[in-house]
């Protein structure tokens, strides 16, 4: 199963969330060709797409507490011989309509050696204002549908390597 982590510590500034926008699309740094996306923002550079984020804010007078919400997505060994980048990139955009209500950024990353996906959300809707709210448990499940209709379920629950057959299947259960 992919593991999905929230980023806990900081962005309650808009400086930390200018420095987190640029360091999930910084192509020079981190990003597989440009491989960038986002829900209700034109991802083109960090600064459109912290300013987009922060006219939201404004708008609702919403200015303080927590500006962004972090998320990791990452990827074992034995799910990438299933995910190629199209399909790593198509799971990044689905994981953002998760938060269909909240403007958010994305990038796939490749710096440890192992391929991830760096997600940004904005914690205030651009539909009504009000501030982001969810469970880690939900999203969990959520990025674990996701991604298994691209992974085969038995690999996702058990993580092998590879089931070729039924009889292969059965002897791991036993």
């Amino acid at each position: 199963m992919p593991i999905t982590k929230v980023v806990k510590s900081g962005y309650k500034s808009p400086e930390e969330m200018k420095n987190l926008i640029a360091y999930i699309v910084s192509e020079e740094r981190h990003t597989i060709n440009g491989l960038t996306g986002g829900n209700m923002v034109l991802a083109n550079s960090a600064m459109s797409v912290y300013q987009q984020m922060m006219d939201v804010k404004q708008y609702f007078k919403k200015c303080c507490g927590r500006y962004m919400q972090h998320i990791v997505v990452s990827f074992a060994e034995y799910e990438m011989k299933y995910l190629g980048i199209e399909a790593v990139y198509k799971i990044a955009r689905q994981i953002c309509d998760f938060f269909k209500w909240n403007q958010t950024v994305f990038a796939i990353h490749r710096e440890t050696g192992r391929l991830h996906i760096h997600i940004g959300v904005n914690t205030v809707s651009f539909l009504d204002g009000s501030k982001l709210r969810f469970t880690l448990w939900d999203l969990k499940q959520y990025v674990n549908r996701v991604v298994g209709t691209y992974v085969p379920a038995v690999v996702l629950n058990f993580g092998i390597q590879e089931v070729r057959t039924v009889d292969s299947m059965e002897k791991l259960l036993e």
